[in-house]
């Protein structure tokens, strides 16, 4: 799992978890606009940070 996590992007957490993001977003703000919104900020905080995670297994949470 370690070394399949040396090779994730964030393009690969994108198609891996956009949908899911935005689907939970969405539930929680009820307004797509928005929704969108939050899930480019998301993601752009995973961009930053993702060479920070010590634990891959925690990527979706």
């Amino acid at each position: 799992m370690i070394q399949y996590f040396q090779h994730m992007t964030t393009q690969k957490i994108w198609e891996l978890y956009a949908d899911d993001i935005n689907h939970f977003i969405l539930g929680k703000v009820k307004n797509s606009t928005i929704s969108d919104d939050l899930v480019q900020e998301t993601f752009l905080k995973v961009h930053t940070k993702l060479q920070t995670l010590k634990d891959p297994n925690k990527l979706k949470s």
